[in-house]
Parts: C-alpha cells; structure tokens; sequence
C-alpha cells in the first residue's frame, strides 16, 4: 500500500512540478527513500502535504524530502500549544508556583506541548487526560479540537 501511495505522490509532484520534480528526483522512487522516510504517515497527510506544495511562496522548485515531510505534517496552533504547555503543569504545582516560576515550567512544557499537538509524540495517560479535558479528541494519529 506504501508503494501506491509514494507512486501517486510521484505522478502528483510530476504534474506540479514538471520537468524539475523528475530532474531532480527521477521517473520513481528507485532507492526507497521518500517511501521509508514518509513510511509512518498516512496517505491522508501525504496528500496534505501535496496540498500544501500548492499553498507554498515559491512553488518554482520542488520540496527536498525533508521539506515536503513538513509539510505533510499538521500546523500547530501557538496559543493552543502555549495553554497546553501550562496545563501539563500539574495543578498542585501550579498552585504553589509564583508567576515567574509557571512561565518558566510552561516554556520547559512548549516542546512537548508541540509534539503532542501535531502527533510527532504519543501521549502519555496524564497528557492524554489533560488533552481530553481541554477539548482535544484523537482523529487517526492527528489531535484536533472539539
């Protein structure tokens, strides 16, 4: 199934990109490479990534692997990730804590609160429980609000 979709994705790029999607990557995926670098996203995020080739600023060149592989994956919301990273501060550390000293844990919690978002990292039962009580469901391997 991989392998139809990274075919599909080569026919996509060719049409987008032309003569420069095949020049710079071939006719097909010969080594395997985009097929075992894009091997844990769904067909469904690869075609968003596709989608976002065409929202992009310069649609001149094609996206390295790396780029496209950012672009299959979800945008996070900042200020969604910010309320995430505060309330993965456990409560009763948050009620003993000074304003300084939450602002610091929270920006410890930024990164994590990203991966969480964007399903770059699989929840733990605490975050799944405080992803579940701010409003976020699982849809597939993505978390997006209620």
């Amino acid at each position: 199934q991989k392998s139809t979709v990274i075919s599909k994705l080569w026919l996509r790029m060719q049409a987008i990109y032309g003569h420069k999607w095949l020049a710079a990557y071939g006719e097909s995926d010969t080594r395997g490479t985009w097929a075992e670098l894009l091997g844990d996203l769904s067909p469904e995020q690869i075609g968003g990534g596709i989608r976002e080739c065409l929202d992009r600023q310069d649609k001149t060149w094609p996206p390295t692997l790396a780029e496209f592989r950012d672009l299959c994956r979800p945008k996070v919301d900042e200020s969604a990730a910010e309320e995430l990273a505060f309330n993965l501060i456990p409560s009763f550390e948050r009620k003993s804590l000074n304003r300084k000293e939450l602002e610091g844990m929270a920006a410890k919690n930024l990164a994590r609160a990203r991966a969480l978002l964007s399903g770059d990292r699989p929840p733990s039962g605490q975050e799944a429980n405080t992803l579940a009580r701010l409003g976020y469901v699982s849809d597939s391997r993505e978390l997006v609000a209620k």
